[in-house]
């Protein structure tokens, strides 16, 4: 019996699996599986506490303006 952990596990690996095979990474899941994807959850996680604005239009600061 699967849980919703387990399969939610499963696609996050089928995914980065994808993207590394796309980002040219075949030797390297071959050789080092293990650490190409512990890699890129690391880098995910970085990635998520650095996140910015929800709207990427959001300025962090106010708008400015010319003084006439």
């Amino acid at each position: 019996m699967t849980t919703l952990k387990d399969e939610t596990h499963e696609q996050e690996e089928a995914q980065i699996l994808t993207l590394a095979k796309l980002a040219g990474l075949d030797v390297a899941l071959k050789e080092h599986r293990q650490d190409v994807l512990t890699a890129a959850r690391t880098a995910l996680k970085v990635q998520k506490a650095f996140a910015g604005p929800a709207c990427n239009t959001t300025e962090p600061w106010p708008t400015m303006k010319v003084k006439p």
